[in-house]
């Protein structure tokens, strides 16, 4: 994926985590998170940094899969424990909101997109043997090997020209407007310089955010206070 971006000039990578976003408070219109749940190992302090780097009436955009309304995929149907890895793997849709809505955002919408995933079933058996899906980790060799005889042999019997496609949940939620935010996190420099770092909805929030910062061990002090 590096190498592709390379010399594109609408593209840049910094090294971080969902945890840990290398982005200054209030500096994103969107963000876009493209199957990433399942990958968090903590999953509020994601969700507070989401909510961090956005900017007063930034969305948050979630594609993922959720443990109450999973779709029927075709690959499941040749790698049958694939589904139950699934539901292990994914929180479901009450538990994303309630994550997000914590860290301070409201949910807009949940909506139903329909992706095309291959052009034909053939070119989705290719894509498969990649072993992109990080579910084909917890698979055994042998329920991947059987998996991929039943695929091409699917394949073979008709290839098909019809394309493969899934319906999608795709979360959106939005950070409040600045006209809402009545607590303000402070931060003031070793040389006494005060400087308002960001304006959250609740004093929790603030204080919350005024932690997060102070612990990561630079010489500042940080307090919080609410907006008359």
């Amino acid at each position: 994926m590096r190498q592709a971006a390379v010399g594109h000039p609408g593209v840049s990578y910094l090294a971080g985590s969902a945890e840990r976003i290398p982005l200054a408070d209030g500096t994103c219109d969107l963000v876009l998170m493209f199957l990433v749940l399942q990958h968090v190992a903590d999953r509020p302090a994601a969700a507070r940094e989401v909510r961090r780097v956005l900017r007063p009436g930034g969305r948050v955009l979630i594609r993922s899969t959720f443990t109450d309304r999973m779709p029927e995929l075709v690959w499941h149907r040749y790698f049958p424990r694939a589904r139950a890895i699934e539901r292990e793997l994914f929180p479901s849709r009450s538990e994303t909101e309630a994550l997000f809505t914590a860290a301070g955002l409201r949910v807009v919408a949940l909506d139903r997109v329909r992706e095309q995933v291959a052009p034909s079933l053939a070119a989705y058996a290719r894509r498969l043997e990649l072993r992109a899906i990080s579910v084909f980790e917890y698979l055994t060799e042998d329920e991947i090997q059987r998996g991929f005889r039943a695929l091409r042999a699917a394949v073979e019997a008709d290839p098909g020209v019809d394309p493969v496609e899934l319906d999608a949940d795709l979360l959106v939620l939005e950070a409040p407007s600045a006209a809402t935010q009545r607590w303000t996190v402070w931060r003031q420099d070793d040389n006494g310089n005060r400087y308002e770092v960001s304006r959250q909805d609740t004093r929790a929030e603030a204080e919350a955010v005024a932690a997060t910062l102070e612990a990561r061990g630079h010489k500042q002090t940080y307090w919080v206070s609410e907006r008359i």
